[in-house]
Formats: C-alpha cells, structure tokens, sequence
C-alpha cells in the first residue's frame, strides 16, 4: 500500500540536534552548529534530507534543509552521519495523491500526523 506514494526522509529537531552532536563527538568532517540550530528552530521542525550520498564506506554525507523560523529562508546544512545512526533517527513522511503530508513512519511504526499510532510493525 505505502510503496506506490511519494514520501520523503526528514527528521525531528530532537534528532538532529542529536546526530550533530554525534558528529561533534566523532569529529566526523561535516558538522553543524548545533548551539544556534537549537535556538534558531521553531518547536515541531522538520528537517529535510535533499541529498543522501555515500561518503567514506562508513557514512552518509547529508545534504539537509532545515526550517530556521522567523520567516527565514530554509538553509542547507551538511553533515555526516554514520549508516546505523541514520536508520535509528529518520523520519519518513508519506504525502496523498493530493501531495498533502498524510503519515509519518519514525523507529518502523507508522503515525498519523498528530502523532497517534496506526500500526506498530510494518514489515
């Protein structure tokens, strides 16, 4: 059912103040600035993965838009992310043939956008 829509990988601002830290902590060679992150976005961000590449045999290199607030213009940030902590932290927003956001799949559960559960498995 879900494989016919389009949808897109993103994450929550929780998560990706976390992976930066990660980043920071591993001195991986793309970071962000997770200090101005933190007090530039809006609670309840999502954070768009535009661009996801193979970096290292160990890592993805990110290309992410994240929402800054304010009515600030959306910025690109790069940061790499090892595949494990990529898998563990995604989001996963599925839109309607409408192209309006309809469900978000986060840890293999699947929401609705208000956050309640529809299915707790979904392989």
């Amino acid at each position: 059912m879900l494989e016919n829509r389009r949808s897109v990988e993103c994450f929550l601002t929780p998560d990706l103040l976390h992976l930066g830290r990660l980043a920071d902590l591993r001195e991986k060679n793309r970071r962000i600035n997770v200090e101005a992150l933190e007090s530039a976005c809006p609670e309840g961000s999502v954070h768009v993965v535009k661009m996801k590449m193979i970096h290292n045999d160990c890592e993805f290199r990110l290309m992410i838009m994240t929402n800054v607030g304010d009515g600030e213009q959306p910025q690109d940030l790069f940061l790499d992310v090892d595949f494990e902590d990529y898998e563990k932290h995604k989001s996963v927003i599925h839109f309607d043939e409408n192209h309006r956001p309809e469900t978000i799949i986060r840890n293999n559960m699947h929401f609705d956008l208000k956050g309640s559960l529809i299915n707790e498995e979904l392989n």
